[in-house]
């Protein structure tokens, strides 16, 4: 019998904890690849106000091309909505690979380590 390793009110503590703790440092810790305030960053931070809202689809309108030039943090937003089908269908596969690719890039470690555990966890 295979035991469920995470169960759901657990992800979901984690998931949030994962979140917070992401927002602080972002407050905190301007984001490497862009200077604060950049384009870039606005434009993300938009893509997560519509997220915020629940028009996931024009959140990954934004995070899409931006993630294609290799923008970690859109890369980050991007495998979440895979991971949990915001916008998009759920693609477990394309959030790993996303998810994979942070990680060689050391970008924001704990929560892309905590994606990938989930993702092996399914």
């Amino acid at each position: 019998m295979h035991k469920k390793i995470f169960t759901t009110k657990y992800t979901l503590f984690l998931v949030s904890l994962l979140l917070v703790s992401w927002a602080i440092g972002y407050i905190l810790i301007p984001t490497k690849n862009q200077p604060a305030g950049s384009d870039v960053n606005a434009k993300i931070d938009a893509a997560l106000q519509y997220n915020l809202n629940g028009n996931y689809i024009e959140s990954v309108k934004i995070l899409y091309p931006l993630a294609e030039k290799e923008i970690p943090r859109a890369q980050l937003y991007l495998g979440v909505a895979y991971y949990h089908g915001h916008g998009v269908n759920r693609d477990y596969d394309k959030a790993k690979a996303l998810f994979f690719k942070l990680q060689n890039t050391n970008y924001e470690p704990s929560i892309v380590n905590t994606y990938l555990n989930l993702l092996g966890s399914l």
